[in-house]
Formats: C-alpha cells, sequence, structure tokens
C-alpha cells in the first residue's frame, strides 16, 4: 500500500517498534499518501509524510510527552502542516506549548474536535492556533456525537471514509478522518497553487 510513498517514521513510545497495534494511525496515514497498489490512492501521494507513533495505551502522561517531541520533530523538520487526528478532554502545557511554538513559525496544526459529543471540543483542537475539524454524515449534517461548538473552524466529510490499515479494507468514522482529510485539502490546493506560481529569474544588481 506504502510501497513508493516518501514517509519518514518515528517511534516517540520509546518501545522502538513502528507496528500500530490499533491500526488507526495507519488508516489515517492511507488517506494522505496510499500509493493505489491495488488497494486505494491517497488524497496527496506524492507529499512528504512525518509519521511520528506517539499514543500509549494506559499512559496518559507518557502519551502527553511522545506528541510533544512528535510535534516538536515534525517542526524542526519543516512540516507545513501538522494533523493530530486524536483528542482527548485533558489539557497539557508541554502539548500546548509546541503547538504554539510551531504555529509561531507560520505550520499549520490541524486537531480532531472530538466524538465525545456535540457540546464537548476536545483538546488540542481547544486552542486558538489549532484548526478544530469536526465531521459530516453521508447526509450533510454532523456525524452524530461529533462537536458542534461554535470553535470548530471546518466541517469534512467523516462517515464511512474507506482506508487501509494491515487487517485490510476499513472504514473510518467520525472527527479522526475527517481532520486527515482536511489537511489533505489543505495540502493539495498548496500544490496546486505552487504549480501554477510563474518561476522568477534572479538579475544581479
Amino acid at each position: 500500500m506504502f510501497r513508493g510513498a516518501k514517509i519518514q517514521a518515528r517511534d516517540f513510545t520509546r518501545h522502538n517498534d513502528l507496528r500500530d497495534p490499533t491500526g488507526h494511525g495507519t488508516a489515517n496515514a492511507s488517506l494522505l499518501v496510499a500509493q493505489g497498489n491495488g488497494w486505494i490512492l491517497g488524497k496527496v501521494p506524492t507529499c512528504i509524510l512525518l509519521f511520528g507513533k506517539v499514543l500509549i495505551q494506559g499512559d496518559r502522561y507518557a502519551s502527553e510527552k511522545a506528541i510533544a517531541q512528535g510535534i516538536r520533530w515534525a517542526f524542526f523538520k519543516g512540516a507545513d502542516l501538522i494533523v493530530l487526528p486524536f483528542g482527548t478532554l485533558h489539557g497539557s502545557y508541554i502539548i500546548a506549548r509546541e503547538i504554539r511554538n510551531a504555529a509561531q513559525a507560520d505550520c499549520r496544526i490541524l486537531a480532531a474536535a472530538g466524538n465525545c459529543g456535540p457540546s464537548v471540543i476536545a483538546f488540542p483542537a481547544l486552542l486558538k492556533e489549532v484548526i478544530a475539524v469536526s465531521a459530516l454524515g453521508a447526509d450533510g449534517n454532523v456525524y452524530p456525537g461529533c462537536c458542534q461548538r461554535k470553535e470548530v473552524d471546518i466541517f469534512v466529510p467523516g462517515q464511512d471514509i474507506p482506508a487501509v490499515n494491515a487487517d485490510g479494507y476499513v472504514k473510518l468514522n467520525g472527527s479522526s478522518p475527517a481532520a486527515i482529510l482536511a489537511a489533505a485539502a489543505i495540502a493539495r490546493h498548496e500544490i496546486e497553487m505552487n504549480s501554477e506560481r510563474p518561476c522568477l529569474e534572479a538579475e544581479e544588481n
């Protein structure tokens, strides 16, 4: 699925293992840079994907540290966009600090607004530096359980989104795939704008 994709992957969980136990990260990555190869074609298959493994099941504080390190890594690697297809009901100073540092350098950050009910927005989507993304259902209404608060910046389709992980075809639902698709749309727009931008030759004074 990813053969030929431009992926740089790093594990921040200190397990020295890039395997994805839930399939969540792999499936979301397929929406971006899957190369077809008999499966699906990602929305931005030629982009460079910096893939950071950051979530540690059952260890909130270790996950917070790993997420902060992942954001810092992506920022120093020159990422134009950082997308966080997850959220929590708990804030984190160290994550917020790294997001602010990246945003101050004109890196755009998107995050899932959450699936914990229409009146609940997840962290870090609630931060002003973050583009908060919620999901629409196939009928055009907000997908059940997804955030509908005024802090949401973008609503993107998020029902039965076809993806692939190690188990094969899957369908993703909620604000996580919506955040990924929003990032893909921004990336595609940037690619198209850059391809249309005329080349200028520098002249010596």
